[in-house]
C-alpha cells in the first residue's frame, strides 16, 4: 500500500460499513457509535506504518475493532437499570418478548454479542473470529451455543 492516506481509506471502503454496524449494535447508541468509529479508524491508522499484511488484514482490523468496542462499553454504554430489567423480566407474551430482542439480545456480555454479530450476522469465520477475540476457537463454539441457550430462554420461556 502506498501512504498511510490511501490505506485508512482502503481500510474504511473495505470495513467501515462493517465496523460502524458493529459500533451501533454493540453501543446501541449512533452517536457513541460515531466516535467509537473515529477511534477504531484512528488506531488503524496509527498502526498501518507498521503493520504489513497478507492473509489477515481483517483479523487485524477487527482486533482494534473489539478492542475500542469493549473499552468504549465499560466506559458506559446504555445499561439497564432495575426497573428496567424487571419490567423486561416480567413480559409474559413471546410477540412482546420477540419486539424486544435488541433488549435482550444487550443482557448478553459485549463479548458474546461481539461473537454472535461477527459469527452470525456478518458470517465471519471463526479463525478471524479467534484472533479478534483473543480466545480459542473451541471456546467461541461453545460460548456461543450458550449465549444462543440464553436468548433461547429469555425469548421463549413460559414462564
Amino acid at each position: 500500500m502506498g501512504s498511510t492516506k490511501d490505506s485508512v481509506d482502503h481500510f474504511v471502503r473495505s470495513y467501515g460499513d462493517l465496523l460502524f454496524d458493529l459500533c451501533e449494535s454493540i453501543l446501541w447508541n449512533p452517536s457513541s457509535a460515531q466516535v467509537a468509529w473515529r477511534s477504531i479508524f484512528k488506531k488503524i491508522r496509527n498502526g498501518c506504518r507498521f503493520q504489513r499484511f497478507s492473509s489477515y488484514e481483517r483479523s487485524w482490523v477487527l482486533r482494534i475493532a473489539c478492542d475500542k468496542l469493549l473499552s468504549f462499553y465499560a466506559q458506559g454504554s446504555q445499561k439497564f437499570s432495575a426497573a428496567d430489567q424487571i419490567k423486561l423480566d416480567s413480559t409474559e407474551n413471546p410477540n412482546t418478548r420477540i419486539k424486544n430482542f435488541n433488549s435482550y439480545f444487550h443482557k448478553l456480555r459485549p463479548e458474546l454479542q461481539i461473537l454472535l454479530l461477527l459469527r452470525d450476522k456478518y458470517g465471519i469465520p471463526y479463525s478471524e473470529i479467534s484472533s479478534a477475540l483473543a480466545a480459542p476457537e473451541s471456546s467461541l463454539k461453545i460460548q456461543r451455543q450458550q449465549a444462543l441457550r440464553a436468548l433461547e430462554e429469555w425469548l421463549w420461556n413460559d414462564r
